[in-house]
């Protein structure tokens, strides 16, 4: 199992975010407190729909399509709250118009943040869930070798 990606967004970067789509996206008459996010949503499809092709994480992930209820999770009104990585990236592509995804996005508006940038974690070169059997019997010798010399350390020097 790979550990979770999702991140609780701090309110001042989803006000950034709701900040650029009141700057382009089109509002409906809808009177609902949180009636926003059916439009929120709709233009987010939109944004994905223009740049269909150019960003190919994000075309994987979401097929040409956001949920709202994906879309309440990432502005915190539903439980369990958080955006994905891929979440993350679409909303800060959505929000610098397709020129900064979540790193640089952080770093350039929010440095403040640096603590959700998002990190690879590797072992090796290679992620820790892609660890083959042969590499993970490899490293158990090593660690037993390891071992083995400290044990001989401590009795020959009779520690």
């Amino acid at each position: 199992m790979h550990n979770a990606t999702s991140v609780i967004l701090p309110k001042d970067i989803l006000k950034f975010i709701l900040r650029a789509f009141i700057r382009k996206g089109v509002r409906s008459r809808r009177t609902e407190c949180s009636a926003y996010i059916h439009d929120f949503t709709k233009d987010i499809n939109r944004f994905i729909a223009e740049n269909t092709g150019r960003f190919p994480d994000i075309d994987s992930k979401f097929h040409h399509v956001l949920s709202e209820c994906t879309a309440k999770r990432a502005l915190n009104k539903k439980t369990p709250p958080g955006a994905t990585r891929e979440l993350r990236n679409l909303l800060a592509l959505y929000a610098t118009d397709g020129e900064l995804e979540w790193n640089q996005f952080i770093n350039t508006y929010f440095p403040c943040h640096n603590a959700l940038l998002d990190i690879e974690e590797t072992t090796g070169g290679h992620p820790l869930h892609n660890a083959t059997q042969n590499e993970i019997y490899a490293q158990n010798l090593i660690i037993i070798q390891l071992l083995n010399e400290i044990k001989q350390y401590l009795s020959s020097n009779n520690l």
